[in-house]
């Protein structure tokens, strides 16, 4: 899955509050991660297409 969007901050908003919430719900193991190595972008896929992001 890709997306294209504008409003950038405000994705990077969205993505680092909903990746706080999923966090709280599952902690990812310790260490230092790439967000991409805890989660994927289908667990933003809701959050991003309400914010207008075109998701293919």
């Amino acid at each position: 899955m890709s997306f294209e969007a504008r409003k950038e901050a405000e994705i990077t908003a969205l993505m680092a509050s909903q990746t706080i919430l999923l966090m709280l719900d599952e902690p990812p193991q310790t260490g230092i991660h790439h967000l991409e190595e805890i989660r994927g972008i289908d667990d933003f896929a809701d959050g991003l297409r309400g914010e207008g992001s075109v998701l293919a």
